[in-house]
């Protein structure tokens, strides 16, 4: 199987270059692009290296299932630093069988990058306003070359369907930083202008930051009314 840039692609893929260690990070986004339900399964090629976090359950393994045109997200908990940590992602369904080996770099301390998630605090859903908002977000270049592009916002819910999304185009104090004013400093609301927030349902925040270069950050957080 070829893989590609393609936003129409059976089976979506986004990997986190670096992850830190005794920290619990973004590994990967799967989404299932095809018409019928995917079993994803994550393995750790090397248990040792840390643990995984799935919408499931936790471990050396998670697996999970995914409705049509639905994503969700894997975290690690890396024990090592300074180490290549390859995984395995195979799904399967009355369609087709995957497999792919993908790997990310943990390191110790901060990870190193050209965009830095300097502050995401406050993530809160809005029942009563039918949306989703973001107290402080403070994301910086962090190579010199005032490049931030765009930052992309995705709010999933506990069954992994994403329920808002947001793009915000970044010419951002020249580039530099974005940090928005206000409070809060983000309000988000659903695609769907016909969904509720509902109570006792959890929802996902990731966002993902862009330079110029093409490099990207990642951060998560997760909130439950």
């Amino acid at each position: 199987m070829s893989v590609a840039d393609d936003p129409d692609a059976i089976v979506g893929l986004m990997v986190a270059d670096s992850v830190k260690r005794n920290n619990q990070n973004f590994l990967v986004d799967i989404e299932n692009g095809t018409g019928s339900p995917v079993d994803f399964t994550v393995s750790l090629n090397d248990c040792s290296q840390g643990t995984l976090d799935g919408p499931n359950g936790s471990g050396c393994t998670v697996s999970f299932s995914l409705s049509p045109g639905v994503s969700t997200t894997v975290d690690i908990e890396a024990s090592v630093k300074d180490t290549t940590i390859p995984f395995t992602i195979t799904g399967s369904s009355t369609e087709f069988g995957f497999e792919a080996t993908r790997e990310t770099t943990a390191v110790s301390g901060n990870t190193a990058g050209a965009i830095q998630m300097k502050k995401l605090d406050g993530f809160n859903a809005d029942i009563g306003n039918d949306g989703w908002t973001i107290k402080n977000v403070d994301i910086r270049d962090n190579d010199g070359d005032d490049d931030l592009d765009r930052i992309e916002f995705e709010i999933t819910d506990s069954s992994g369907t994403v329920r808002a999304t947001r793009v915000d185009g970044c010419g951002c104090n020249g580039g530099s930083k974005y940090a928005p004013s206000g409070n809060p400093s983000v309000q988000i609301v659903p695609d769907d202008s016909s969904y509720s927030v509902t109570g006792g349902e959890t929802y996902k925040l990731t966002i993902i930051a862009y330079d110029a270069d093409g490099n990207s950050a990642f951060a998560t957080r997760e909130v439950t009314t």
